[in-house]
């Protein structure tokens, strides 16, 4: 009974990532990859990708509330992604405004 209580604890715990499909922004004439994932959860991850960097690998606040801002860098330039948590109707998903630069580059949807 303990085993089937702890596998579905973990299960709960540790669920699949979801991905955004690539898009491509261009900045300053560079043509930049861009994919975000998030592994859903209490201790959930939000992973965000330039040109195959990984740029950003953050926690979620626990009481963060349905939208939340990430920081990194890339090239030495900074980046941030606001993360929002739609709901409408039936569905969820996430919105993520990618800033580079101090400018909104891309808007992905996990």
């Amino acid at each position: 009974m303990r085993a089937i209580l702890l596998s579905l604890v973990m299960i709960v715990l540790t669920a699949c990532a979801q991905s955004s499909p690539q898009e491509f922004a261009t900045v300053d004439g560079e043509r930049i990859s861009l994919t975000a994932s998030i592994t859903p959860g209490v201790l959930g991850t939000f992973r965000l990708n330039m040109n195959g960097d990984e740029v950003i690998e953050e926690s979620f606040q626990v009481f963060g509330g349905t939208s939340q801002t990430f920081e990194g860098r890339y090239r030495g330039e900074p980046v941030s992604a606001r993360v929002t948590q739609v709901t409408k109707w039936f569905t969820k998903y996430n919105l993520v405004d990618v800033f580079y630069k101090g400018q909104l580059i891309d808007t992905l949807q996990i």
